[in-house]
């Protein structure tokens, strides 16, 4: 009797030990969610959170109506992808979608910037207005976030984004040797309908010869028009170029103080490429700083290809990173500004 009882004692302190070791590895997130415009929080919308496992691969979805932040979840210690899929009910639409991965390895709190969507629905019509599926589809917006898009149509002749960015979408639909294409402004909260018809056709490798002809024909025609443009161009080319230094010769005694800090600050933007530069004229207007995710929102830059930018233009001294927990703050330098004493 008495060996039982030990033998009892020591499987409740081998369970108890067992759970203490499992409560350990959850930790808790705490979850603040904010609009990408205006910053202000998010509340009393329904919301999905799907949480994948980046290790694992595993998928679970957390779905709940969110009347007020933060937003609290358990998890284990790890790495994860969450999807935030918002709707606000008193919208036809859906409203706000974001990714966000997180290294969880103890407990803290953390905001997410959900960024405006609408909802998109849509159907492919042939000539004799039949439905026509499994038409691939190549759908191009101007944000670069949202739900997958679609690559052909369903069965019946439709398709469908969830959380479509706002802004315009391109679409062009193809199925045999038919093409059609349209474009539609998403608005957020909005539910909206398009239709693609294939009225056009598409010319094979082997039936262009009019293509042809008609690129001889350009040819011969920006020919004559280079020929006139070099008998009589160079005079009025001197002549405008002339006044155009008198004008400037007068002026830029009293332009070129004013605009010394403003010319230094174009000589470099003039050596960035085109997505470098696009970054740092955002930052130009807007205090000279902002976030990762505003950068990535306003430029529709890919986050991958963003992050490459970001060091190169750190390199050059151009922007410095703050770390500020999951946030990172984007910066001008000083030396960028010519602030530096």
């Amino acid at each position: 009797m008495l060996n039982w009882k030990k033998q009892w004692w020591i499987v409740v302190l081998y369970v108890a030990i067992a759970a203490t070791v499992v409560s350990a590895e959850e930790q808790t997130l705490k979850l603040t969610l904010k609009q990408a415009e205006g910053n202000k929080e998010i509340k009393d919308v329904l919301i999905n959170i799907i949480v994948t496992d980046q290790e694992s691969s595993k998928e679970r979805i957390i779905s709940s109506f969110i009347r007020n932040n933060p937003i609290t979840l358990r998890l284990e210690q790890g790495s994860y992808l969450l999807k935030f899929q918002i709707d606000d009910l008193k919208t036809p639409g859906k409203d706000y979608y974001v990714e966000q991965e997180i290294v969880l390895d103890k407990s803290h709190d953390q905001e997410i910037i959900a960024f405006p969507v609408g909802s998109l629905k849509g159907v492919v019509y042939d000539n004799l207005n039949n439905l026509v599926s499994k038409a691939k589809l190549k759908i191009e917006c101007s944000k670069d976030y949202g739900s997958e898009f679609p690559e052909s149509t369903d069965l019946v002749g439709s398709f469908s984004i969830p959380y479509a960015p706002i802004d315009e979408c391109s679409i062009t639909a193809t199925a045999d040797d038919s093409v059609g294409s349209g474009k539609i402004s998403i608005a957020q909260g909005n539910s909206q309908n398009i239709e693609i018809r294939l009225n056009r056709t598409v010319i094979s490798e082997g039936n262009n010869g009019w293509l042809i002809f008609l690129s001889i024909l350009l040819a011969c025609v920006i020919g004559v028009a280079g020929w006139f443009g070099w008998k009589y161009w160079p005079r009025r080319e001197i002549r405008s170029s002339q006044e155009v230094h008198e004008k400037e010769k007068t002026s830029v005694k009293q332009q070129e103080p004013e605009q010394k800090l403003n010319k230094r600050i174009q000589d470099i933007l003039s050596t960035l490429n085109e997505k470098e530069n696009a970054i740092v004229t955002f930052l130009l207007n807007n205090n000279h700083q902002s976030t990762q995710a505003k950068v990535r929102y306003e430029t529709g830059i890919p986050k991958t290809t963003l992050v490459r930018i970001f060091t190169s233009l750190q390199n050059k001294k151009i922007i410095t990173i703050e770390t500020v927990g999951k946030l990172k703050k984007i910066k001008l330098t000083n030396w960028f500004l010519d602030k530096e004493k």
